[in-house]
């Protein structure tokens, strides 16, 4: 199982260290991409959480994320996702 997540300053920090710890593989989605893919989709710049979901959930299935330095290295193909 593959956990993604957008990094948030330092806040993510402490659970993706227990997350990594528990075995999961972490992907981490950057800021950047997640706002520019979001109004690209969307066709707005309306963010709610919502939305932002489904961009982090799309964003490692197309191949834009990297390994979460918490997290393992391995590849997130065929991967069951959780956001």
């Amino acid at each position: 199982m593959c956990i993604g997540f957008e990094a948030t300053g330092n806040y993510h920090r402490s659970l993706a260290y227990y997350l990594a710890q528990c075995g999961f593989e972490l992907r981490l989605i950057a800021s950047l991409a997640v706002a520019r893919t979001r109004d690209t989709l969307y066709n707005s710049w309306n963010k709610n959480d919502s939305k932002d979901t489904h961009v982090v959930l799309h964003l490692p299935k197309t191949g834009v994320s990297q390994h979460s330095p918490e997290g393992g290295p391995n590849p997130p193909q065929g991967r069951e996702w959780i956001v």
